[in-house]
C-alpha cells in the first residue's frame, strides 16, 4: 500500500478521527489481531460469533498505530493510539479499499465466477508478470473481507493487477462495493 495520512484514510473510509494525529502516515492496514505489526492499522471487524474489538488492548500493545472501531474502545489505550470510528467497520474497510483503488493508476482484470477462478487467476498473473509489474490475489482472499485486504496491497508501482472476487448471491455482504470498477476487464462465470 502507498502510504496515506490518517486523514486521508478517515476520508476514504468514511470515518471520523477520535483521538490521533491526522498527519500520522500509515502503510497498511491489517484485520487480524494475531499478525499485527508495528505502525499497522487495525480494523475491528465484528460477526455473530466473534467481535475483534476485544483485541484492541492487544494490538495497541503490538505498537499498530491504531484501530477503525464501530464501539467505544477501552479508556486505557496508549495516548498515541489513533481511533478512528465507524458505523460499521466492514463497510469503512470497504469503502478504504474502493477509495484507495480510485488513486491507482493500474489496469485490473478482475475475475469472477461459479468455478475456475483462482486458476484463472494465477495463469492470468503469470501471463501478464512477463510484461508488466502485476498484483493479484494471493490464495482464494476472494470474499467480501479478503478483496478490500488484496486492493489495499497494490501499490503505484504495479501496472496490472489481476483479482478475483467471488459472487454468491445467497451470501450477499451488507455492502457489495467491487473496487475494479475503473479501468476494469471483468471475466465472468468460469466453466
Amino acid at each position: 500500500m502507498d502510504a496515506l495520512s490518517l486523514r486521508q484514510v478517515a476520508e476514504f473510509a468514511g470515518a471520523k478521527i477520535l483521538r490521533g494525529k491526522a498527519e500520522t502516515m500509515i502503510e497498511r492496514v491489517s484485520t487480524d489481531s494475531r499478525t499485527i505489526k508495528p505502525g499497522e492499522l487495525f480494523v475491528a471487524l465484528h460477526g455473530e460469533n466473534f467481535d475483534a474489538h476485544n483485541f484492541l488492548e492487544h494490538v495497541a500493545k503490538a505498537d499498530a498505530a491504531g484501530a477503525i472501531v464501530s464501539q467505544n474502545p477501552p479508556s486505557d489505550l496508549p495516548e498515541n493510539f489513533a481511533i478512528l470510528r465507524a458505523a460499521d467497520t466492514l463497510v469503512a474497510y470497504q469503502n478504504l479499499a474502493a477509495n484507495y483503488r480510485k488513486t491507482l493508476p493500474l489496469k485490473v482484470l478482475g475475475i469472477t465466477g461459479s468455478n475456475g477462478k483462482t486458476s484463472t487467476k494465477d495463469f492470468a498473473a503469470s501471463i501478464l508478470g512477463r510484461a508488466f509489474r502485476v498484483t493479484k490475489t494471493e490464495g482464494n482472499f476472494n470474499n467480501h473481507v479478503g478483496l478490500p485486504r488484496t486492493v489495499l496491497e497494490a501499490n503505484r508501482d504495479d501496472e496490472f493487477a489481476v483479482w478475483e472476487s467471488l459472487w454468491d448471491p445467497e451470501k450477499r455482504p451488507r455492502r457489495k462495493k467491487v473496487p475494479w470498477r475503473k479501468r476494469s476487464i471483468p471475466v465472468a462465470s468460469l466453466y
